[in-house]
Order: structure tokens, then sequence, then C-alpha cells
């Protein structure tokens, strides 16, 4: 057998030997595979830790050992001595999984496969529970992946858009976040990630507790406790951190509030966009010059615009999903 196993081609042997069906040439594949291990050279290719692909064989052959047939003194010897090996594979396994490039403040997704995923087009937002009981609140233009059940040793998602996160309390299991170039790292708290592939910059902001903010290729970070954020420039790969200068502006769209401190209108148009699922067409880039500032409060898109045009003067009109300024 190749030093290079599957996870499919492991279960699928582990399954025969268990249910004793295994030939003598595949109980000493599994001999031959266990005894070429190499600390530095082999490598299992599975989704799962090894602590859960442990646990989960381990309870097949718990549930074997428990079956009511009559017993043969050679097979359950036999059997048993295959036990204590495989068991012994899995340390093997445990400790090259310690032995590689496994830092645990680096959270790379290409390793693990998210099963699902929930998306909200423009104009949309929407709530969603998260198998650990996580609470996440989607923006309009968000994509959230994550598994159908979060590993032992930690929860994982990854997020393109704004998401505000309220996260279930694991003190065992590290809540963490792909965004882009950064991760986010949380054991339970309450905070907003911003990171639309079409901006900028990527922003953290935390409402209640404490939040790590890491650069994926290195690994430098910062901590950020409530009220304050971090803001990632992919550009330049730097990373900073500052106090919230407004919770309004940053946390209001949670309750369907659209809050503009000081922003140019070309960012304002691009989030109005997203919020109300419309394209705008201006006219005069004279106009994405202005600076606004304004609060509104679950208003409609015409409320909206037509106190944008009353204070900073112009015109406008809506057909469709269009809007005209000029």
């Amino acid at each position: 057998m190749s030093r290079k196993v599957t996870k499919n081609q492991l279960e699928l042997l582990a399954d025969k030997v268990l249910k004793g069906t295994a030939t003598e040439q595949e109980q000493e594949q599994l001999n031959t595979w266990y005894q070429s291990f190499d600390d530095h050279k082999v490598l299992l290719f599975t989704d799962e830790s090894p602590r859960e692909l442990q646990l989960r064989l381990l309870n097949r052959i718990n549930a074997d050992l428990r079956t009511d047939l009559k017993p043969d003194r050679r097979q359950n010897k036999s059997f048993l001595k295959l036990a204590v090996a495989i068991s012994l594979i899995f340390v093997s396994i445990a400790c090259l999984y310690l032995t590689f490039d496994k830092d645990p403040e680096k959270f790379g997704s290409e390793a693990f496969i998210f099963s699902e995923s929930k998306n909200t087009q423009w104009g949309q937002k929407k709530v969603v529970k998260l198998p650990d009981g996580t609470v996440v609140k989607l923006n309009s233009g968000t994509s959230i992946k994550y598994p159908q059940n979060f590993q032992v040793d930690k929860r994982q998602v990854e997020l393109s858009g704004e998401a505000f996160f309220d996260v279930a309390h694991d003190e065992t299991r590290p809540f963490v976040i792909n965004a882009g170039d950064i991760a986010v790292k949380v054991l339970g708290t309450s905070f907003n990630v911003r990171s639309y592939s079409e901006e900028s910059e990527i922003d953290v902001m935390v409402m209640t507790g404490k939040v790590r903010v890491i650069k994926s290729e290195t690994d430098e970070s910062v901590t950020l406790l409530p009220d304050q954020m971090a803001t990632y420039f992919p550009l330049s790969k730097t990373l900073e951190r500052k106090s919230i200068p407004d919770k309004d502006a940053v946390f209001g769209w949670i309750d369907g509030n659209l809050v503009f401190r000081d922003q140019d209108f070309q960012t304002v148009i691009r989030t109005l966009s997203r919020w109300y699922g419309v394209q705008f067409r201006v006219s005069d880039d004279l106009f994405l010059t202005k600076k606004i500032t304004a609060n509104f409060s679950n208003a409609s898109l015409k409320e909206v615009m037509k106190i944008l045009s009353h204070n900073y003067e112009f015109r406008f009109k809506i057909k469709e999903k269009i809007v005209e300024i000029n």
C-alpha cells in the first residue's frame, strides 16, 4: 500500500478488518503500511483531525466488541491484535500531525471542506444559525461557508462581504473566520467583519468580548477589546488597530439603520447599491467628491434619495433597478 493514503482507502480497509471480512492480503497491506511509518514522510490525506478519526474508528471497534456473536478465540485474538495496531496507528498519526508545520495561530481554509454555504444578494439580508449555536447576520452581497459539523478542536468559517457574529462561547474550540488575507480568532464574543472584494480594506470591529486578528501570511496579529477595530490593507499588507470612531456607523446596519459620517459620495452609493439592490448612474464626477453625513432608519430608497438630493443639491430619477443622478 502506498504511504499516501486517502481517507476513503483507510476507512474501507479498517471497515473490512473490523468486520472480519478482510483478506489476508488486505490485513498484510495494513500491517505493511503501519510498519512503513516514518516520522517525517508519512502523510494522511484527510479532512478530519487525528482525534476525530480516532474517535470514529474506536467507536466502531467498541461496537464490534459488544456484539453477541459466539466468541472464536483465534479470531478474537487476531482482532484484538489488529485493534491495538490500529490504535498505535492513531498515535503515530497524532505525532505526525504535530510534527508538521501546524502553527495553531495560522488557520488556512484550504485544508477544510466547507459543505454548507449561505448567500445574500444585493438588497437582501439574512440571519444564519451555525451548528454550534453561533448566530450570524449577513449584510447584502455577502457569502459565508462552513462545515456541516465543526471539528473537535476548532470552529472555522469563510466570509466574503459583511456579517455580524454573535459567537457561542466554547473555551475548547476557538471560532475562526477566514476573510481575505486575514483570520479572526475568538472564543465567544460579538463583532462585525467587513470584507468586500471590491473594497480596499478589511475591517473587524468588536462590540463585546475579545478578538484576535491575524495576518494569514505571517504571525503578525492584533488583539481587540470592545469598541476597538482593526483594519487590514491588502495592497500594503499592513494591519492597524484603533478605537471605533462611531459605533452607530459600524453596527447600525444590524438594526436596519444606514449611518454615514463624512463619507465620500462614491462610498455612499456603493453602500446604497448593495443595500437596495440597485445600480447608480452619475452624470458628473464632481458629485463623487462630495462628503456625506446622514442617518436613515428603515427608510425606502426613494426616501433616502429625496433627503440626500435636497441636502446635497442634485436631482435623481429611479427607474426599476437604476438610479440616475444629475
